[in-house]
């Protein structure tokens, strides 16, 4: 079961009756300040709580805990429970615009510039041709850079993950899809 739920360019996750979601003040593209506040209600649709200021994306639930893209903070990693308390900044190093978790690890893109440097595209805090696709574990240790460029559409299976290749690079730029051996990762 897909537990991802789109809402309007935004994310939403559903889990155990719950769902969780960002609200959408207004559709500006170019403040990622306006994707809104953490949410959640019940599946049918009572209940409706506030959990945070957050401008929260690519919402993640796991034993209890929301983990998060925090927009309000240059895209960095968070998590709060799933009552609204314990909101902890997981890693303040890596500029993240998107995630998968697969097994204990965290597989996303990044931006490689520092916080606050470059131009913004849709609030990154640098360049966005500066990108990476890297992984870490759900608690922020284990850094790892896989590719130096930007993959999107993840998937995966037992073996592999997918993406698509969007990055920008010259040497890249063919638009295909990208498969990399799960195997080849693991360091456990």
């Amino acid at each position: 079961v897909n537990n991802f739920l789109s809402n309007g360019g935004g994310v939403a996750y559903y889990d155990n009756g719950w769902i969780y979601f960002s609200r959408r003040k207004k559709m500006n593209y170019g403040d990622t300040l306006e994707i809104g506040e953490l949410y959640k209600m019940k599946e049918d649709a009572t209940g409706v709580t506030k959990l945070s200021n957050d401008a929260a994306s690519n919402i993640f639930v796991k034993d209890d805990w929301i983990y998060y893209i925090n927009n309000s903070d240059f895209r960095t990693f968070y998590k709060i429970r799933t009552d609204g308390t314990d909101r902890t900044k997981i890693n303040d190093e890596h500029r993240m615009f998107n995630f998968i978790y697969i097994d204990g690890w965290v597989y996303f893109n990044e931006y490689l510039n520092k916080k606050g440097q470059g131009i913004g595209y849709h609030g990154s805090p640098g360049s966005y041709l500066a990108t990476a696709f890297s992984r870490m574990r759900i608690d922020g240790s284990d850094y790892q850079r896989i590719l130096d460029i930007e993959i999107s559409d993840f998937s995966y299976d037992d073996k592999y993950i997918y993406g698509r290749d969007v990055s920008y690079e010259a040497e890249y730029a063919q638009g295909g899809i990208i498969r990399i051996k799960r195997d080849d990762l693991r360091n456990e």
